[in-house]
């Protein structure tokens, strides 16, 4: 990365989290609220993050969640049916197309199981996503609140887009 690309993306980071943290890794997935408050106190970890950052260390991504990267954020765990993946931002876009399959794969999973518990009167899951992606110096960003199917359609056109 040149110094160009790093003062971008020192930006994005803040509570305590340098350019040299996060050295080496390809994917973070962040708090809901990373960079809306100032204070560590504050930040909120929905539950899904914390399963689909796992996900990506599965499937060999290097990824850093907030625990990795030093922060004792409270994991939040909502009980309605929409999915909070919280703030992913993608540093390697080397990364994307593998990192859209899984996000793909796992909102997927998420809206099968929901339709089959309640196959009677389902109603559309709502998906909360901001998607950051640092390319050629800049950071790409994408803040969805929204319903899955056309998520899915979005990521996939990112994927092809790259």
């Amino acid at each position: 990365m040149n110094n160009d690309s790093n003062l971008n993306l020192s930006t994005e980071l803040q509570h305590g989290i340098s350019v040299d943290d996060i050295k080496g890794l390809q994917v973070l997935v962040l708090p809901e609220n990373f960079n809306s408050v100032s204070d560590k106190e504050s930040l909120i970890e929905a539950s899904d993050s914390l399963n689909i950052s796992k996900i990506f260390k599965e499937e060999g991504i290097k990824c850093a969640n907030a625990f990795d990267l030093g922060l004792d954020v409270p994991a939040l765990e909502r009980r309605g049916s929409d999915i909070w993946l919280g703030q992913i931002f993608i540093i390697d876009n080397v990364a994307l197309p593998l990192v859209i399959n899984v996000l793909t794969a796992f909102i997927q999973d998420k809206i099968s199981k929901k339709s089959k518990k309640n196959a009677n009167v389902a109603p559309e899951r709502k998906v909360h996503l901001e998607l950051k992606m640092h390319k050629n110096g800049n950071i790409n960003k994408l803040k969805y609140h929204g319903d899955s199917k056309t998520l899915l359609k979005v990521l996939q056109n990112l994927k092809n887009d790259d």
